[in-house]
């Protein structure tokens, strides 16, 4: 695990990009992709948003207004309630009824997308490991296991 911690200068420029779940504190994403940005040269910070299910709907059309707005992670529970608010759904969103991120477009436009099964589809070819007429076994459930099992999908397995 990496353990060398980057920073960012916060300025007027910086986008961010909240974390939104409930409770906020049950992960480190905020402070992990605030890292990852910033050793990548990006001038964006992750802050977590503890957001109950009741204000949900306020928060976002708050964060609508936000010019500085790069997108937003979701976590439990409104990774599936947050596909109401958005203006497009991906077809991988759609397959799992849950978005895991919304990328706000130059246009404004909100888009909610699932990367989880990309991800690990991504990593697997990293890794030499062929998915094209492969037989893949999913053990999980949940928006997770679905979105690794559109992905993997998409990637030809069997």
């Amino acid at each position: 695990m990496d353990t060398e911690w980057a920073q960012t200068i916060v300025s007027s420029e910086t986008l961010i990009v909240p974390v939104v779940g409930n409770p906020a504190s049950e992960n480190d994403y905020a402070a992990l992709l605030s890292n990852r940005t910033a050793k990548l040269g990006y001038n964006t910070i992750f802050i977590p948003a503890d957001v109950r299910s009741d204000g949900l709907s306020s928060v976002l059309e708050g964060f609508r207004k936000l010019h500085n707005l790069a997108g937003l992670v979701l976590t439990e529970p409104h990774d599936a309630a947050v596909l109401e608010y958005v203006d497009s759904i991906s077809d991988a969103a759609k397959f799992v009824g849950a978005a895991t991120i919304v990328r706000v477009e130059a246009d404004g436009a909100w888009v909610a997308d699932v990367i989880d099964g990309k991800a690990l589809v991504r990593e697997l070819w990293k890794s030499g490991v062929a998915l094209k007429n492969s037989k893949v076994h999913i053990f999980g459930c949940g928006s997770a296991g679905a979105a690794v099992a559109h992905a993997v999908a998409r990637a030809g397995a069997a």
